[in-house]
């Protein structure tokens, strides 16, 4: 699967607001800004023409420990714009509420949560884009062969990219949660109309043959 962590963690969290499961909701959403942290990192390093073996040598400090990947985000980001990334800090206080103190989050707060969540996302995806584009493509290339190579030997690896509410290749992305998860609703209502009306036309055409046609 070739989509970067945090735009599946970002889909996983909408699929689990269409079912209205707030907490996997939250759970999913704050794992996507970690892993985005982590992403930012990899790539303002790379843009300073530092190797993957160096970086994979710093990073085993602190592949672990979350705060400390926070930190050196925030110092990187400081580096790289000469401003300092503004953190929403009630995303971190809902989080610990839902995942540390077990409260259940209503469906309200879960997609107030995740408008702040995709704003935030979105702002620092786009940012990257824009401005270490080249970079972004080697550490998701990179990212993509690291996957690869943990398949069984003698196995063929192929690629595919999920359709998600947020897409770092694509020309131009949702600018709310709202709209998102929306046009991610309506895709998937038309996929399950393509799948019914797939299985009903075979059901009406008997068994699948697997015969080459007469020429």
């Amino acid at each position: 699967m070739q989509n970067p962590k945090f735009e599946t963690l970002l889909t996983a969290a909408a699929d689990a607001l269409i079912y209205d499961q707030t907490l996997q909701a939250i759970a999913c959403l704050a794992a996507a800004r970690e892993r985005l942290y982590e992403l930012a990192v990899r790539v303002l390093v790379r843009s300073k023409k530092i190797d993957e073996s160096s970086f994979a040598e710093a990073w085993k400090d602190v592949s672990s420990q979350s705060e400390r990947q926070l930190g050196a985000f925030l110092f990187l980001y400081l580096l790289a714009t000469g401003k300092a990334f503004k953190i929403d800090k009630s995303l971190s206080q809902a989080r610990n509420a839902a995942l540390h103190k077990g409260e259940i989050p209503t469906t309200e707060k879960a997609f107030e949560f995740a408008e702040k969540t995709y704003l935030e996302v979105k702002d620092l995806a786009d940012y990257l884009r824009a401005e270490h584009a080249d970079a972004l493509r080697e550490v998701m290339h990179e990212e993509n062969v690291r996957k690869a190579a943990k398949a069984p030997a003698g196995v063929r690896v192929g690629t595919i990219a999920l359709n998600t509410i947020y897409g770092s290749v694509a020309e131009k992305s949702s600018a709310t949660f709202k709209e998102a998860f929306d046009q991610y609703k309506a895709w998937l209502l038309e996929l399950d109309g393509l799948v019914a009306g797939t299985q009903k036309h075979f059901a009406g055409s008997g068994p699948l043959s697997t015969k080459a046609p007469e020429p």
